[in-house]
């Protein structure tokens, strides 16, 4: 399955025990269409989990997965809506290219692949040169 879009939306919840001031916390919830005319779009709460209203900082859309962006972490989703990994944001580096079934981030001078489960599967070595050309 193929995705065309993700569209996220930030579900409001209210939280509090009796007699303490009402907490806002948000439910994120993924509606996903698909670029196969027969598969009906998905919408699935993504973790289950509550957060911040701003705990999300951006998301990005490959073919089969996408991620979503924290403070500290990228969170990567399958086509479905299931998190299938976790990579912390200070060890892997900026993101600065996606593709169909993988994402390069670079830290320092050298750059990563990582595949759709958040495994990483190539790192290169790369001049600043090569540096400058991908970050500009």
């Amino acid at each position: 399955m193929r995705i065309k879009s993700v569209k996220i939306e930030m579900r409001k919840k209210y939280c509090n025990a009796v007699g303490e001031p009402q907490i806002i916390k948000y439910k994120p919830i993924a509606t996903i269409t698909y670029k196969e005319k027969d598969r009906p779009k998905k919408q699935v709460f993504l973790d289950n989990r509550m957060v911040e209203k701003g705990y999300f900082k951006c998301w990005t859309v490959c073919e089969y997965f996408f991620v979503g962006t924290t403070n500290d972490f990228y969170l990567v989703y399958n086509e479905e809506g299931v998190r299938t990994g976790t990579i912390l944001i200070e060890r892997a580096g900026k993101l600065i290219q996606t593709n169909e079934e993988s994402i390069i981030f670079l830290k320092d001078n050298e750059a990563y692949v990582i595949d759709s489960n958040g495994f990483s599967f190539a790192g290169i070595k790369l001049t600043n040169k090569e540096v400058r050309l991908l970050t500009e």
